[in-house]
């Protein structure tokens, strides 16, 4: 069961004094549920650390995949949950790269994991990318 869930997040988030801003959002999902921060603080931050200049880093149309995939040879349930946006930041010759896609993995097997994918990444984690179901998740806005 794939359900998506599109945050109360829709202007460009950046940091304010280093620390994100996040915790006055009631974010829900599609079923009303509440849907933890920490997918949103974790993934955020991962990105932040790999940036090149963290505080010129822009985020928007932010939305939630929740997925539910079951183990074939035990038959456990492991929940997924991937954050996807659009990210803009600083490149090495001090301009903005542009917008481009981004992925943010975590799943209910290994919850202190969180998996960066880039729309831009050659190879493995730019298949990651478009297996995460961010493409069809960013192209319908």
């Amino acid at each position: 069961m794939r359900r998506g869930i599109v945050l109360a997040l829709c202007a460009t988030v950046g940091l304010s004094g280093g620390a994100m801003a996040t915790a006055a959002f009631d974010i829900r999902d599609g079923s009303g549920s509440a849907v933890p921060v920490d997918l949103l603080e974790n993934g955020l931050a991962k990105i932040l650390d790999m940036a090149r200049e963290p505080d010129s880093v822009q985020f928007k149309s932010l939305s939630v995949i929740t997925d539910e995939i079951t183990a074939v040879d035990t038959g456990t349930v492991i929940r997924t949950r991937t954050l996807c946006g659009l990210m803009n930041g600083r490149n090495g010759f001090g301009g903005m790269t542009g917008f481009v896609g981004f992925s943010v993995s975590n799943s209910s097997d290994s919850p202190d994991k969180y998996h960066v994918y880039s729309q831009q990444s050659p190879g493995l984690d730019g298949m990651m990318f478009e297996v995460s179901g961010c493409i069809k998740e960013l192209s319908g806005r």
